[in-house]
């Protein structure tokens, strides 16, 4: 199935050739679930199999959330200690890599898409 690029309503209103949107459903620590054995670089064992119980729980990560206090950052300091957004969350982007938070997030799969083909 094609993945569909969600802000283009946005940008044929603007229009705007060399403007496009990245629509994140929730937030940016969604996308680290799309392979939870990667905060291996922050986290032991016991905590990463805490991340993938709960990213079991949903389709895809770009769902993980059901209120402000199960937002995917609230999930992962709940379970790490000290989780640092800007300094852990590089981190564990950088090991798990953009194709694949592409092929796990449908909606940051379709940005991604887009940049490449520009």
């Amino acid at each position: 199935m094609e993945k569909k690029y969600i802000g283009g309503s946005v940008e044929a209103d603007i229009n705007m050739p060399n403007l496009f949107f990245n629509i994140t459903i929730h937030e940016f620590e969604g996308l680290l679930f799309s392979n939870v054995t990667s905060f291996d670089k922050i986290t032991d064992s016991k905590s990463i199999i805490q991340l993938q119980e709960i990213r079991d729980k949903f389709d895809t990560p770009e769902y993980i959330n059901n209120s402000s206090d199960t937002a995917p950052s609230k999930r992962i300091g709940k379970i790490i200690e000290g989780y640092a957004k800007v300094r852990d969350g590089t981190i564990v982007a950088e090991n798990i890599g953009i194709a694949c938070m592409a092929e796990k997030c449908e909606h940051f799969g379709s940005w991604i898409t887009k940049i490449v083909s520009m």
